[in-house]
């Protein structure tokens, strides 16, 4: 399933840099309907300690501050989150997608923290919350400020509908499959269209693209669908399933 592209790179060191990043990518597999990539427990989002692996460089963070100077302020969220797909998806997908180790960490990904209490300092925490966010703020629209997915669960500031129209947010929750329990756990997205009675398109941060973990058009389906979670150090089959949309005005 796994999309292979050619990225075109820029002279000198960054030449071997980006390459290594593709041959990275490019031999991930991706047979989960979410990353597949090792994160961390969610917990580690808080922590101050560097979960990452090697600092960008100079070169990619400025690059990532004239990105987020050029990136609309809507007039929705969901037409800040398409801006990223429309401008990067296809030309420069590195510049949208979670760098795997042993690779320095993206620092747009890292900026998205900025929405949330989190003192992120890296990408390898799950990170589809801060997206969805960062969305929200940057369109002056109410947001969270946490990020975990489920506290769009919690907040009172989004009216839950029915049905859901192009823009507002879908919430899933993820259920251990030995037992049913919830994780408080999941994912959140800005709802894109209806395909058919069965499935549905998204555009969200944290999902796999044409890397493992990126800002994309995704389609999910309505059912309950199978992956996996990390808890404590291992991971555990769980179902995600729809808990909520929001109506994002």
């Amino acid at each position: 399933m796994t999309s292979r592209r050619k990225f075109v790179c820029s002279a000198g060191t960054a030449v071997a840099a980006i390459l290594l990043r593709k041959l990275s990518l490019a031999t991930k597999p991706q047979d989960e309907m979410l990353s597949p990539l090792i994160y961390p427990i969610f917990e580690a989002v808080y922590s101050p300690r560097v979960q990452g692996f090697l600092p960008p460089t100079g070169d990619e963070k400025e690059k990532v501050t004239k990105i987020v100077n050029a990136t609309p302020t809507g007039p929705r969220p969901i037409d800040v989150a398409q801006y990223f797909v429309d401008r990067f998806f296809v030309h420069d997908p590195m510049v949208i997608s979670q760098w795997p180790a042993p690779q320095p960490w993206n620092p747009l990904i890292v900026q998205f923290f900025s929405a949330t209490s989190s003192p992120a300092n890296n990408d390898t925490v799950p990170w589809c919350a801060a997206f969805a966010n960062w969305c929200l703020k940057r369109s002056n629209r109410p947001f969270t400020n946490s990020a975990s997915s489920q506290t769009f669960l919690a907040t009172t500031m989004f009216e839950t509908i029915d049905a859901p129209s192009e823009g507002d947010l879908v919430v899933f929750t993820c259920y251990r499959k030995d037992n049913g329990e919830s994780l408080n756990l999941g994912h959140v997205a800005f709802f894109k269209k209806k395909n058919d009675d069965l499935t549905f398109d998204v555009v969200g941060g944290n999902q796999s693209g044409t890397s493992p973990s990126m800002i994309c058009l995704k389609t999910y389906p309505y059912a309950p669908f199978e992956s996996r979670r990390m808890v404590g150090k291992k991971y555990v089959p769980v179902l995600y399933k729809i808990n909520k949309y929001l109506k994002v005005t």
